[in-house]
């Protein structure tokens, strides 16, 4: 359980709510006009918010001393994932949303356990999803076409250079960890009247799962196997994933699995750490056995 990972030290950032919040289908209507509200507040998309019963998270945010706050309850192997996965993001060099260990403590229930993290909009900005009509980029593409889509989001070619940067940032940090839910909805473009850059990443629980599928990188916009030449010419003829493989292969996740540990004060169970170590061994295996880096 989550709770096990706490000590007495632990920094735990405390919610409390009078009941639990089940989706309503008649209140669709009400779902829309708060959703409205908090992305008015916070510059996060209405969608991102509320798009349905599937996607439903009104009621994950929550106005604190006149700051927003977003709340996920976690399994907890999910539970370290997202807060090494803050660590390993800042490692690559790319924005991240800053999660910590939480409580929700709800009347007449159990206590649940998760994570929470203070809202990283702007609403003075513009956050937006990766529109595969407005790029011209078909799903799942079995190459890094993305990498050519998206200069059509830019307006110059400084501009395509940096977010070209973030996209290499993001595939080679997803493919260290084996992320396996970046969707659509997992990742924002933000534009703050210099450009269009990625948003801080977040949404890092679903990592490290299929250990036998680490050669493979899926994500709504591509899906990578290292094994395949193309892929293996792609990342060998490019100055910039040669450099971020170079710092894959120098990642230390005992290092990453201490930063956290440390900073949240909380325990890490030997056979969790032993996941990590054993995912970051075998892409790093993978890496030097398909020849990614010249």
């Amino acid at each position: 359980m989550v709770k096990d990972y706490f000590t007495d030290k632990t920094k735990v950032f405390e919610l409390e709510l009078e009941d639990i919040f089940i989706f309503d289908e008649s209140k669709e209507d009400e779902y829309k006009n708060i959703a409205r509200k908090i992305s008015k507040e916070t510059g996060v998309p209405a969608s991102c918010i509320y798009a349905g019963k599937y996607a439903f998270r009104v009621f994950n945010w929550h106005k604190i001393d006149g700051e927003w706050y977003y709340y996920k309850s976690t399994t907890d192997f999910e539970f370290f994932n997202e807060l090494l996965g803050v660590v390993i993001s800042r490692y690559f060099g790319l924005d991240t949303v800053d999660y910590q260990p939480s409580r929700l403590s709800i009347k007449k229930h159990d206590d649940r356990y998760g994570v929470i993290s203070k809202n990283f909009c702007n609403p003075d900005f513009n956050y937006s999803f990766l529109d595969f009509n407005e790029v011209d980029l078909s799903c799942f593409s079995q190459d890094l076409s993305v990498l050519t889509a998206i200069k059509k989001l830019c307006s110059s070619d400084e501009e395509y250079n940096l977010l070209q940067d973030d996209f290499k940032k993001m595939i080679v940090r997803d493919l260290y960890t084996g992320e396996s839910d970046r969707r659509v909805a997992n990742f924002l473009f933000k534009n703050d009247g210099r450009g269009v850059r990625l948003a801080p990443l977040y949404d890092y629980g679903d990592s490290y799962l299929n250990i036998n599928n680490a050669n493979r990188y899926m994500a709504d916009f591509c899906d990578l196997d290292i094994t395949k030449e193309n892929i293996q010419v792609a990342f060998q003829n490019d100055e910039g994933f040669q450099e971020l493989l170079n710092s894959m292969m120098q990642a230390d996740m005992d290092s990453f699995i201490n930063e956290v540990s440390e900073k949240h004060e909380i325990i890490v169970p030997d056979d969790e750490k032993k996941r990590f170590k054993r995912y970051d061994t075998k892409i790093k295996s993978l890496v030097l056995e398909n020849r990614l880096i010249k």
